[in-house]
């Protein structure tokens, strides 16, 4: 069995350095003949991906692609929210062009704990049907995923909707913090109001791209969230840290945000993102989390902690309703046009209702299980013949 894994692999994106770290975990322990990862780092990935039987190939070299996909028996594309083209109008492209490939050769393409949409581009609705109808199995972290896939006209009998697979990145605490007043706050926000229509992302911010709409409503943000989080450090005991999930991106919208507060003394910025492990220490460790990045909700979740949710994107939103379906206005507020008192409402209800009872650790565990359906299905897929 000669397996292939792609996704955003070997970028600087923590979140996503947590899911191949999960994905390659799991695929391992299927015992693969030969295991071929495509990355956008190679050597980057190499120091996690170190097994004798793995093969680290560059996934921006259209010959290394060709040669490991054309070679494999099944291609894994995920996890993550990689269908998507909010961000860029480019994005589904880059993931959906691999998986043609695959069709290509006859190999076999199991989609693994993605979320699907926003697609706002007719093109990119087309092509997502279109190739991903073909694919063998696909899992979805998130039921409105799978209704997205449906809705396209890819037959629900291909597509699961299981959970992200960080949801059981490891050494998560089951338990929810017994006090009320959260002293170890932990922030995770996220650079934002930057996405330029036709232009790639990567080049927005590289040339940190603004137009005057962003440029405005990203000071909106800053200034309500330091009154927000200014709320949060009121207390005698508080003390925030800000943990960035994209380095110097994200570092430089909580120094703008500390900038801004009156308890600044309360706040710890951290200069760089520590690697998953860490982050999942911080957060398993924390009273309650702020949370923009999804990757931060999610191992908030996957620890039981206590969070507060800036909803900046229909990923977020569905994940949430995963985790409290009901409450999910309670626990979130949108970045755009942030209502700075409206969200500490939000915060001075959540000392009183206690969403994160019983009910949210029985929902983390049945989450958790969830998950695991996604190496179950790849086994199963595995075991049955090529139709």
């Amino acid at each position: 069995m000669r397996l292939c894994l792609f996704a955003f692999i070997g970028s600087d994106n923590l979140g996503d350095e947590a899911i191949f770290q999960t994905v390659y975990r799991d695929l391992q322990s299927l015992q693969p003949e030969a295991l071929t990862v495509l990355s956008m780092d190679p050597v980057r990935t190499r120091v996690i991906a170190n097994a004798e039987n793995t093969q680290v190939l560059s996934a921006r070299s259209t010959r290394d692609t060709l040669s490991a996909i054309s070679r494999s028996d099944l291609l894994v594309c995920g996890g993550g929210g990689i269908f998507q083209d909010q961000t860029s109008i480019y994005n589904p492209s880059r993931y959906l062009a691999r998986i043609q490939l695959a069709h290509f050769f006859s190999t076999r393409v199991f989609v693994y704990g993605v979320s699907v949409g926003p697609l706002s581009h007719r093109l990119n609705r087309r092509l997502t049907r279109d190739v991903l109808r073909k694919a063998a199995r696909i899992t979805v972290r998130d039921e409105a995923s799978r209704q997205e896939l449906l809705s396209l006209g890819v037959l629900k009998d291909n597509v699961y909707t299981t959970s992200d697979p960080v949801m059981n990145f490891g050494g998560a605490t089951t338990e929810p913090p017994a006090q009320r007043t959260p002293k170890k706050v932990v922030v995770c926000l996220r650079h934002w109001f930057d996405t330029i229509d036709w232009l790639p992302v990567s080049v927005v911010n590289a040339l940190h791209i603004r137009n005057a709409d962003n440029t405005r409503s990203y000071n909106h943000f800053v200034e309500s969230m330091a009154e927000v989080l200014d709320h949060i450090a009121r207390e005698p005991e508080a003390s925030l840290t800000f943990l960035p999930f994209w380095g110097e991106r994200d570092t430089r919208v909580h120094r703008d945000v500390v900038a801004r507060m009156s308890h600044r003394a309360k706040c710890h910025v951290l200069p760089e993102s520590p690697n998953p492990e860490g982050a999942n220490a911080l957060i398993g460790a924390a009273d309650f989390v702020v949370g923009m990045r999804l990757h931060s909700l999610i191992l908030a979740v996957a620890n039981c902690r206590p969070f507060f949710a800036i909803d900046y994107s229909k990923k977020v939103g569905d994940f949430l309703a995963e985790v409290l379906p009901n409450q999910v206005g309670l626990v979130s507020a949108s970045p755009k046009d942030l209502d700075a008192r409206a969200a500490i409402e939000k915060l001075d209800q959540l000392q009183h209702i206690q969403p994160f009872g019983e009910g949210y650790a029985r929902r983390v565990a049945e989450l958790k299980r969830k998950e695991q359906d996604n190496l179950a299905l790849l086994r199963s897929l595995l075991d049955s013949p090529p139709s």
